[in-house]
């Protein structure tokens, strides 16, 4: 059991993060990977990213150019949290697609300080 009076406001953002993140996996509103998340790009729709904070650059790069997306987060999360949320290995990259998800995360990101929250949101 964890000791929440402990956490710091980014250790619970990234709590709530990675519980949504879960709940719109157990929905299927989600892409696992690079290539996953591409495809559900490509396909036309507009997920929020997230980016583990331990992922080497080429990952990052390949984040960045993704287009159009609800957003990208960066350093919020890191690749082992990531994917035990997911009941994976490791995880560098994924994607949440779903208006209702998207919007719960963007409002947990919200909370997040302003400096160095690791959120990029597009403007499209």
């Amino acid at each position: 059991m964890t000791n929440r009076s402990a956490e710091t406001p980014r250790d619970e953002i990234s709590r709530r993060l990675l519980a949504l993140i879960g709940l719109a996996h157990r929905a299927g509103r989600t892409a696992l990977g690079a290539g996953a998340v591409a495809s559900m790009v490509c396909r036309g729709r507009k997920p929020l990213v997230f980016v583990a904070a331990d992922c080497g650059g080429n990952q990052r790069d390949k984040a960045a150019k993704l287009s159009p997306v609800a957003g990208v987060v960066y350093d919020l999360v890191d690749r082992v949290d990531l994917a035990r949320a997911l009941g994976r290995g490791e995880l560098t990259i994924v994607a949440v697609d779903g208006r209702e998800f998207v919007r719960g995360l963007l409002k947990i990101l919200e909370t997040a300080p302003a400096a160095g929250n690791g959120a990029e949101k597009s403007e499209d």
